[in-house]
């Protein structure tokens, strides 16, 4: 890069194309950890956040496990929910062009000006070039 061109943030220049949706359709606020043979199913451990049953209704997730991991039947649960447990946030925006933003990377973004602050892993790209600008489309999501 030439001495005299002032390196830019890509993230700072969003431009107006930006929109933001949330989605609970993979959220699960209870988690049941079973184990099961031939003749029966056992309810060896659950965790749920009341909570989010309350404000969202309930939304179970059952797990089987094998025999062998049964002392470790709480924990899963307790991980289980932590992980699936959230309202999934996506965002779509159109950033100045830049060939290193690329789907399964992670962006960490502190805009103020569009309210967006956190971790987000890159969905999809798609780079364009249009009269002499390059510009780049993401999709991201919020980890």
């Amino acid at each position: 890069m030439a001495v005299n061109v002032a390196s830019i943030n890509v993230l700072d220049e969003i431009g107006q194309n930006f929109s933001k949706g949330y989605s609970i359709a993979d959220l699960k606020n209870k988690v049941t950890i079973i184990t099961q043979n031939e003749k029966e199913a056992r309810v060896i451990a659950t965790k749920e956040d009341n909570k989010n049953i309350e404000k969202y209704g309930l939304l179970h997730h059952i797990e089987s496990i094998d025999e062998k991991d049964i002392n470790q039947a709480t924990n899963i649960a307790s991980n289980t929910l932590n992980e699936l447990n959230k309202v999934k946030e996506t965002l779509s925006l159109e950033l100045l062009g830049d060939i290193t933003i690329k789907a399964g990377r992670v962006l960490n973004i502190n805009n103020k000006e569009i309210g967006v602050n956190g971790k987000f892993n890159i969905i999809s790209t798609n780079h364009t070039i249009e009269s002499g600008i390059h510009k780049t489309n993401i999709e991201i999501e919020r980890l």
